[in-house]
């Protein structure tokens, strides 16, 4: 049996979960980024953290030279033995490069240099490449209740959606993130990583919108509801914009910049939700809530990028992106409603008053203006 051939049945028993010290003899005279890489984590099985972490090395400097770019989820370019081929082996790449950078992270925390253990943490993040829950759709519908400020008229200036820190969120179980990391330093024997990986999470922003989950199209039903109105426009005196979607918006991945975006739809759990984990998931991290906020049917768009460190930051929309429609809220400002259209007077935008609705006082609908 050649190298070649070797060198793939190992990988495919190594990402199968079968025994990695077992493997260790089928790849020990291979060079490539996944060989050192199963070392490396065959040697920190054996807490013999100083060969990790030259196994480690090893790797980085491989994928580095190389400048190895996923293009395919399910393939990987790999250099293989002495740099006189590329093999494409059929693996799960994204988890492969998210397990080796996490490995990576802690062994460098280990030996105290924080920086480039934040920097392999950080590409753990991108590599975990949550998708979308939405990927077979083209395009989707999404509804965003704001208030009238400086900070909605930027977004509509500026075509962009502002994305934020969890942390400015008004509810402080709107993402578990943060019960889990409070309650880190109880369940980790090793310390030493804990600080890096944490930092890695900062670069995580979040934009919520609403929408009929079941369709992902225009639904009036969902401008309709006064709770909405009352807890996120400013008790009627705000708006609501209704966004279309590409899908290059909605779930996107630069290998390049290290860049994520995805939308990802509420899970709203009844059970007991435990954060005594060593890791997190980015769903269970930013996307589960309590039943309680079950009727909002909420979306959430979920954005990573090592290069922003401020708490807001306005994501481009890009070409097939736009806002379809502005529906005011009934207590909302003339002068308010004005300063909205005119923004917005070169965009084929259709905008509505929402009303009572005379045959129920309890409900309000939207009314064409023109």
């Amino acid at each position: 049996m050649d190298n070649e051939t070797i060198f793939k049945n190992a990988i495919e028993d190594y990402v199968q979960d079968e025994s990695k010290l077992s493997l260790f003899e089928k790849i020990k005279d291979i060079d490539s980024w996944v060989s050192h890489y199963i070392k490396a984590d065959i040697y920190y099985i054996k807490k013999d953290y100083k060969h990790a972490l030259v196994e480690i090395n090893k790797s980085l400097d491989q994928i580095n030279k190389f400048k190895i770019e996923l293009k395919d989820p399910n393939t990987a370019l790999e250099k293989f033995m002495n740099g006189e081929k590329l093999c494409i082996y059929n693996i799960n790449n994204e988890k492969l490069l998210s397990n080796f950078y996490f490995l990576a992270g802690e062994l460098f925390a280990r030996k105290g240099e924080e920086k480039k253990s934040l920097e392999c943490y950080q590409k753990y993040q991108f590599y975990l490449k949550t998708k979308s829950s939405f990927s077979d759709k083209k395009s989707i519908i999404v509804y965003s209740f704001r208030r009238f400020n400086e900070y909605t008229l930027a977004d509509l200036i500026n075509k962009e959606i502002t994305v934020c820190h969890p942390s400015e969120m008004n509810d402080p179980f709107d993402t578990l993130v943060f019960e889990w990391n409070r309650n880190l330093l109880n369940i980790c024997t090793e310390k030493t990583h804990i600080e890096p990986f944490k930092e890695s999470f900062d670069y995580y922003k979040i934009r919520s919108f609403v929408a009929n989950l079941e369709t992902m199209d225009v639904d009036d039903n969902i401008v309709s509801k006064i709770l909405m109105w009352s807890h996120y426009a400013d008790s009627h005196k705000g708006l609501c914009l209704r966004y279309r979607l590409s899908k290059s918006f909605f779930e996107s991945f630069n290998d390049k910049k290290l860049i994520s975006q995805c939308l990802r739809k509420i899970s709203y759990e009844q059970n007991n939700i435990s954060v005594n984990l060593t890791k997190i998931g980015t769903t269970l991290a930013y996307a589960t809530k309590s039943h309680v906020w079950e009727k909002e049917d909420e979306v959430r768009l979920i954005y990573y990028n090592p290069d922003v460190s401020s708490h807001f930051y306005g994501v481009p929309l890009d070409s097939e992106s736009c806002v379809e429609a502005v529906y005011f809220g009934i207590k909302m400002e003339e002068k308010n409603k004005r300063t909205i259209r005119n923004t917005l007077r070169r965009k084929k935008v259709k905008y509505y008053d929402m009303k009572n609705d005379p045959d129920n006082v309890f409900n309000i609908r939207p009314i064409l203006l023109k």
